[in-house]
Formats: structure tokens, C-alpha cells, sequence
């Protein structure tokens, strides 16, 4: 088993049960070797061999345990931005939902319409080849919308880019 990827789901609290076992007899092999080396460094080794060993040993062990560490404070930063995040975007994407009157079907009818009073040459032959939704903020987290983005073609000569609010049905732009 990979350790990091295990720890990650012990310290997830999604670890299975022979996963979590794993860990544990990890974190006790840990403690001996810790403690084994804490021995060795107390009584003094004897011999030249048996230090460089030691600080071989002592160093891999403290490589491990500050990437263990950074491993943590990473994964900590990841479920708090993770948190933030949904606590600002939630509420942003809920108001815009509710703040959503038109669908796309209405907003397609209602540049169409447009195009037919403004282009009359054109009103057969008008074609609406994109619509995109897009989440606008202005100000204040609950006046969130959206605006649906529509490239359509006059009839006559142009491809225009239509915005229309999806709350009023008001066209707001055209490019």
C-alpha cells in the first residue's frame, strides 16, 4: 500500500479498516525507529560506522516527517479553501438561480423577435448558432444573474452578439 495515499484517507476519516491498520502499524514502526535512534544518539554509538549510519538515518527520518507535515498543513489549506470557496460560491450560484425568469428557449425567441423588427430583409433566414449562460456579479452577492450570450445570425449580412438578461428578458447589449 502507498503510504501517503492511505494517510490521506485515515486523516480523511474515508480509510478503510485493514487501511487504517496499515497506518497505524506505520506510525508504530515510526515510534521504534524514533525511539531507537533516540537511544543510540543518548548512549553514544561506538564506533565511527554506527554514527554515519545514525545521521544517515536520522536525516531520512526527518526528510519523511517534514513531508508528512507539509503533506498535512497542504491538504489542511486545500479543505479550507475548498470551504471558503463553496461558502462564497453557493449562495452567488443560489441567487442567480433564483434570479432566473427566462430560459434559453425564451431568450433564442426573444433575439429572434428582435432581429425580425429590426432586420425585416433578413426574417426568414435568421439563425441563432450559440447561446452561453454566463453568472454576472454587480455589487451585492443577491442581485447575482445571469446572462444569456447568444451569436445570431441577421439574415442579412452579420453574425451579432446578443446579451440578454435572464431575469427581465431585457436585451442588454448588442455587439
Amino acid at each position: 500500500m502507498d503510504f501517503e495515499k492511505t494517510y490521506q484517507k485515515f486523516l480523511n476519516g474515508t480509510a478503510s479498516p485493514e487501511e487504517i491498520e496499515f497506518v497505524r502499524s506505520e506510525m508504530r514502526k515510526a515510534n521504534e525507529i524514533n525511539d531507537i535512534l533516540t537511544n543510540v544518539k543518548k548512549e553514544g554509538a561506538t564506533n565511527t560506522a554506527e554514527k554515519e549510519t545514525v545521521k544517515k538515518a536520522i536525516k531520512s527520518y526527518r526528510i519523511k516527517d517534514t513531508l508528512k507535515i507539509l503533506l498535512i498543513v497542504c491538504c489542511s489549506v486545500l479543505v479550507l479553501a475548498i470551504g471558503v470557496g463553496a461558502a462564497i460560491g453557493i449562495p452567488i450560484l443560489s441567487n442567480a438561480k433564483d434570479n432566473t425568469h427566462y430560459t434559453v428557449a425564451e431568450a433564442k425567441t426573444i433575439a429572434i423577435e428582435y432581429l425580425t423588427e429590426n432586420y425585416p430583409a433578413g426574417a426568414g433566414k435568421i439563425e441563432v448558432y450559440r447561446v452561453e449562460k454566463e453568472l454576472e456579479v454587480e455589487g451585492r452577492i443577491k442581485n447575482a444573474r445571469y446572462i444569456y450570450v447568444l451569436d445570431v445570425y441577421n439574415g442579412v449580412n452579420e453574425v451579432l452578439e446578443i446579451e440578454i438578461d435572464s431575469k427581465t428578458g431585457n436585451i442588454i447589449e448588442i455587439d
